[in-house]
């Protein structure tokens, strides 16, 4: 689903060095702010995350999914024919998993990577 990026190990303690994203890797890819913790660590409140409005969220996948009179949010999914269950990943605050309908899901799309800030 996702391409290839070639990232590669830093040097004198940097964690990662840019590499060389396949052509095409940023077609169709949108940026969503964060705001919120339920997203932490793997995101922080004010980030932004990368999601590829193609292709489809398979299950455990993080996804932004848009719900109708809910809005917008990005969770753990685990889609099904019957409803969707989207949970925080954040292990600190524990929250219920939401159980959507699919019928009143807009849209749902594959998260394919974070923006961080230097």
């Amino acid at each position: 689903m996702f391409a290839n990026v070639n990232v590669t190990n830093g040097a004198n303690g940097r964690e990662w060095v840019p590499g060389e994203l396949a052509d095409g890797w940023l077609n169709n890819v949108a940026g969503v702010h964060i705001g919120g913790t339920s997203m932490e660590p793997v995101v922080r409140d004010g980030q932004t995350v990368l999601v590829k409005k193609i292709g489809e969220i398979k299950n455990a996948d993080l996804g932004c999914v848009d719900i109708e009179e809910t809005g917008t949010v990005i969770k753990r999914c685990y889609p099904g024919n019957e409803e969707w269950v989207l949970c925080s990943v954040n292990p600190s605050e524990v929250e219920d998993p939401m159980r959507v309908d699919p019928t009143i899901i807009r849209y749902a799309y594959p998260v394919c990577g974070v923006m961080f800030e230097l």
